[in-house]
């Protein structure tokens, strides 16, 4: 993977951290179908939420927020694309050195869409708070996508029921 498919990544994790959500649980969702033909990959995510769908194979595959709300404010979704043949342990060992920065990183083996996958947990501090992020790396065919769920500490537990409904809705061909 290239570095610009990297600092793409980052650059939208960094975006998307500044989000809000909303209130609702995900028992109660609207829920939207998006699909990106280009890059393969289906998912669903709550249909109050704003989504911004990049074009074709353009990096950003999809970008979600909801409306704010004080108790959920700061969290968002992304996902970014980016082509590679590397293995999937060298493309997310080097994903790990990059956001090794923000302190210390939990990493752990995961699947997404029936495909292997690492997760990397973290805290950085944006604006003064701190902000939780789970960082999934999956691999397709030939091209790799960057599964990014980040929250603001205080909302973490009210939004990471939405972030694991929309990870496990994920689909890679």
């Amino acid at each position: 993977m290239s570095n610009n498919g990297c600092c793409v990544f980052v650059a939208a994790a960094a975006v998307v951290a500044a989000l809000a959500c909303g209130g609702n649980p995900p028992a109660a969702w609207d829920v939207v179908p998006f699909e990106n033909r280009a890059w393969g990959i289906k998912l669903e995510y709550p249909g109050e939420w704003e989504a911004r769908a990049g074009r074709g194979v353009e990096p950003l595959i999809l970008e979600a927020r909801a409306p704010g709300a004080k108790e959920t404010v700061g969290a968002g979704v992304s996902v970014v694309g980016a082509w590679s043949a590397a293995p999937l342990e060298v493309v997310a060992s080097s994903f790990e050195r990059k956001i090794a920065a923000a302190g210390g990183v939990w990493a752990s083996d995961a699947e997404i869409g029936g495909r292997p996958a690492k997760a990397f947990e973290y805290y950085a501090t944006r604006g003064g708070e701190r902000v939780w992020t789970r960082a999934v790396v999956a691999r397709g065919d030939e091209r790799y996508y960057f599964i990014t769920f980040a929250a603001y500490e205080p909302q973490r537990e009210t939004a990471r029921p939405y972030f694991d409904a929309i990870e496990r809705s994920i689909e890679i061909r």
